[in-house]
């Protein structure tokens, strides 16, 4: 309304107009004309209007026709209501079929969001393990090149390497304390508390080395149980057994270190005969039969010492025929021979 006295002035004045409205009463907002007033007073009393309709169309008709009329009235007013009252049930059908389609597409896009934040989940987990991974080979890649893979590894650390060492150390040992509920992260885990075994003897603590041994003994046993197709369990496994002899042996407990030799022994053995093609499983024996030769000449069976030289020996000798162009082999073939 252009003018502003014909504006409401409220939000009540206009919530008012609304009920007005909805009650068939004349609104302020429409110019109020007597023609607009007739038809809302029209609307509001259609029974009283249609009754004195009647009665006058009787007083001039005659009753006979006023009734025809009223009959037929009647039944167009009837057919009406009808009419309204399917009109009302199937717009009362089509409602409840939207809502209930309403409600299937809000669960379906319910559904979607929760399975969106799975994956941007999955994703994000992923994302931080694949960083985490990275961590741990640089670190390992730095570890290795102050401690050695093994052991048998005669490697003299600096004070640099003491230093760096005893940082990282901390790192391995949270690596290692990690709740294992998978295949990847349980390996993680037992490789983790080996390292920590390796570093522990390089610093000199033989006791926290053997504790950590212990562990990655433990964790690699369960997964060459669990998942015997993959060699590479059986191999860290071996691998351990052999460090934990020779942090025995070093610590006076030869008997415990004899075990532990031959421990690594068998499960090499078996490795060796389910892939004569893979040269590393062929030589990791060989060193493990020096091991325990050295341990046993060390108690005076220089027999069986021998006997453990002996097949080092023969083992070495293929491994430097097959592998000529390898000088580790023959190097290590030579040391067979000094042994």
């Amino acid at each position: 309304e252009k003018q502003r006295d014909r504006r409401y002035e409220t939000a009540n004045a206009l919530s008012r107009d609304v009920q007005r409205y909805l009650a068939d009463e004349p609104v302020e907002a429409h110019p109020p004309s007597a023609a607009y007033r007739l038809r809302k007073l029209l609307r509001k009393n259609r029974g009283p209007v249609i009754a004195a309709s009647v009665l006058v169309v009787m007083g001039v008709l005659g009753i006979g026709v006023a009734l025809g009329i009223v009959g037929t009235t009647w039944g167009l007013v009837e057919s009406r209501r009808q009419l309204n009252r399917a009109g009302a049930a199937t717009l009362d059908a089509q409602e409840k079929e939207r809502v209930a389609l309403i409600a299937v597409e809000e669960e379906r896009q319910a559904k979607l969001r929760e399975a969106a934040q799975r994956t941007i989940a999955i994703e994000q987990r992923a994302k931080a393990e694949k960083a985490r991974d990275r961590t741990r080979d640089v670190l390992d890649a730095m570890t290795s090149s102050a401690t050695g893979d093994s052991l048998s590894t005669q490697k003299e650390i600096s004070a640099d390497q003491k230093k760096f060492l005893t940082e990282v150390l901390t790192y391995y040992r949270e690596f290692a304390g990690e709740q294992a509920d998978d295949e990847q992260t349980r390996a993680r885990t037992a490789t983790a508390a080996s390292r920590v075994g390796l570093i522990e003897y390089r610093l000199g603590r033989k006791q926290q080395g053997i504790a950590a041994f212990q562990m990655a003994r433990d964790g690699c046993r369960t997964l060459a149980a669990d998942f015997p197709a993959v060699p590479a369990y059986r191999r860290e496994l071996a691998a351990i057994h052999n460090n934990l002899g020779l942090l025995l042996a070093g610590l006076g407990k030869r008997a415990e270190a004899e075990e532990q030799y031959r421990q690594a022994l068998a499960i090499q053995k078996k490795l060796a005969a389910d892939f004569p093609a893979v040269a590393t499983y062929r030589r990791e024996l060989a060193n493990s039969h020096n091991n325990l030769g050295a341990l046993l000449a060390g108690l005076g069976k220089r027999a069986a010492a021998e006997e453990q030289y002996r097949q080092a020996l023969a083992i070495q000798e293929k491994l430097a025929t097959d592998f000529s162009i390898v000088a580790t082999y023959r190097q290590e073939l030579a040391l067979s021979h000094n042994n």
